[in-house]
């Protein structure tokens, strides 16, 4: 999932993506009870980001992958910011990263964490329900 976090009343609209459509309920009701209601909630791959949105301000990646989808860092305003956890999923660092003219650079570390895994055309390959690879 990949988020903009600017969700709030008066703000841009922001977006979520996501790979399976049955998790949308339940992130509109969510959103909703919090009094969020300007969120577009995208069915797809989040790996991709949203380029009807781009450029955005910041983008929140909610899955770990050992580095930093092009489609994102390309979709990520001048000066914005990007937060991605790193690593194999399991075991990985929540990381900050800062867009400057023709790259992203790491400004810090901010946490240990423990994310599933990015899954993508710029992530890991999805996998079937049994564990083996998925047919292209």
């Amino acid at each position: 999932m990949v988020t903009r976090p600017r969700c709030w009343p008066g703000w841009p609209p922001a977006w979520s993506a996501s790979t399976s459509g049955r998790t949308w309920p339940g992130r509109r009701r969510t959103l909703t009870a919090q009094g969020v209601g300007n969120v577009v909630i995208l069915t797809g791959d989040g790996t991709q980001g949203a380029q009807d949105f781009a450029p955005s301000d910041a983008i929140v990646v909610c899955a770990a992958y050992p580095r930093v989808p092009p489609p994102l860092a390309a979709q990520l305003k001048i000066g914005g910011r990007l937060v991605q956890p790193v690593g194999p999923g399991g075991a990985e660092h929540a990381v900050l990263y800062h867009k400057e003219q023709d790259s992203l650079r790491l400004v810090r570390i901010v946490t240990a964490a423990s994310f599933v895994q990015l899954y993508g055309r710029h992530g890991f390959p999805h996998l079937h329900d049994h564990g083996h690879p998925a047919s292209s």
